[in-house]
């Protein structure tokens, strides 16, 4: 069983002495929001989809921060819509800042989105951070975490740039679309066949219309696989 802390909280001292946490391996999770307008309808909470993964990549951050694999993870935001930017660089779990808002929304805006353009510069901080030289030899890997909604028109570029990411083992592509309570879409088994296909399997690809709905989904796929890996080297 692996303990969890609460911030500022320390273990107590027993007679096994401080406990040290080894550094079993180093994984960056690259969190992808669209910042499109599209962002800005509703989910069913009644809060915009911006709030939303804005909400859910804050809590990524709490839940980490909190525990004691955090020394082995390290993360970063990129914003995109027809263009994508670096939010938040390459960071620790630790120096990531929980308190202040993540809504892909502000300072983005454009009507069009392409996720084509936050897989490739997703993909260069992945590779960026596999790369690094690391004295300890830790094994490191990376996984890109597509937060979106909406249609996207240069669908066949996004999957030319995905399968080439995708091509090292090392890099894993997640993707969750956040429906609307006023969705009213012809497109709908195209482009769920589309996030299917970016996505590294059927199993990292999920739909969602709440918080909790995408809380649980990341939670799954990014923390308890991590920590259940960890714990079948025990």
């Amino acid at each position: 069983m692996i303990m969890e802390k609460q911030p500022n909280q320390e273990f107590p001292k027993g007679l096994i002495g401080n406990i040290s946490i080894p550094v079993d391996f180093s994984h960056l999770i690259i969190f992808v929001l669209n910042g499109s307008v599209s962002m800005n309808r509703l989910n069913e909470e009644k809060i915009t989809k911006g709030q939303m993964v804005s909400c859910a990549v804050k809590d990524i951050f709490c839940k980490f921060k909190c525990s004691l694999l955090r020394i082995n993870f390290s993360f970063a935001v990129i914003y995109y819509d027809n263009e994508a930017r670096i939010e938040l660089n390459i960071t620790p779990t630790i120096k990531v800042d929980e308190m202040r808002s993540y809504d892909p929304t502000v300072g983005m805006g454009a009507l069009e989105s392409f996720v084509s353009v936050g897989i490739s510069l997703a993909g260069k901080l992945a590779k960026q951070h596999l790369e690094k030289t690391n004295q300890l030899g830790t094994p490191k890997s990376a996984s890109i975490v597509i937060l979106t909604f909406g249609y996207d028109s240069k669908q066949q570029d996004a999957l030319e740039i995905a399968k080439s990411v995708k091509a090292n083992p090392k890099i894993e592509i997640i993707t969750c679309y956040l429906e609307s309570v006023d969705e009213i879409n012809d497109n709908t088994a195209e482009m769920d066949n589309f996030y299917k296909e970016i996505s590294s399997n059927i199993y990292y690809f999920k739909k969602t219309k709440t918080i909790d709905e995408l809380g649980s989904f990341l939670n799954m796929s990014l923390y308890h696989n991590r920590k259940l890996s960890l714990l079948r080297k025990v």
